[in-house]
């Protein structure tokens, strides 16, 4: 897990995903990561659910009320940003990939 590019979670309200969410939010830097979520505005108790679940394990969990969402990403704060794939999901994805690889990036010339 600490060695992932980037980990993208469908997390599901049990103990198993709470401790999964628990190690992830403890070892990998947020903007490697990507939480897939029901969307707030079609299914608003599983979106709950997964809202209620974060504010358990993330520093800063998902927000209570951010409209229609299909995944957020995460600044360097941990904030999350939220992601609506529409009939794009690969042109929605794209901000998160590329802050994925600007991190590759970053640790490579570091090295």
């Amino acid at each position: 897990m600490r060695g992932a590019a980037a980990i993208v979670l469908l997390p599901e309200a049990t103990d198993g995903t709470r401790w999964e969410v628990t190690k992830v939010a403890r070892w990998v830097d947020p903007r490697r990561v990507l939480i897939i979520v029901p969307d707030p505005e079609l299914r608003p108790l599983g979106y709950a659910r997964i809202q209620a679940l974060t504010a358990e394990t993330l520093p800063i969990p998902l927000p209570s009320d951010c409209g229609k969402a299909d995944a957020f990403m995460f600044d360097a704060q941990g904030r999350p940003q939220p992601i609506v794939f529409g009939r794009r999901a690969k042109a929605a994805l794209r901000p998160f990939a590329e802050q994925v690889l600007r991190l590759d990036l970053a640790q490579v010339a570091s090295a």
